[in-house]
């Protein structure tokens, strides 16, 4: 889990095989069109679409469409590889870009 939790500038993960520094670069961002399957699948004004770990879909209910995202890789060897951060309200969810 990151050191320091998203100050944006630096996030330093330790998953035990060394230690990862992410920078703000390797951030993308994004706007949520819509939250469907109920909540297994979140879409982003640019296309995408993305699987929320089964974990995670409570919370990605609570989000609405406009809210901003950051999307980060987090595990490259994950099944959900990817965290999606909400700005607005703090709340993440762990996600992989569908096909």
């Amino acid at each position: 889990m990151p050191e320091s939790v998203f100050g944006w500038h630096q996030i330093k993960y330790d998953w035990g095989q060394g230690n990862r520094t992410v920078n703000r670069n390797d951030f993308e961002q994004g706007i949520l069109k819509a939250v469907a399957d109920e909540g297994m699948n979140l879409f982003l004004l640019d296309g995408t679409k993305w699987n929320i770990r089964p974990e995670d879909i409570s919370t990605a209910l609570t989000w609405v469409p406009g809210a901003r995202l950051t999307i980060a890789i987090v595990i490259d060897e994950s099944f959900y590889p990817f965290m999606l951060y909400h700005t607005g309200t703090g709340s993440s969810v762990r996600a992989r870009k569908d096909q």
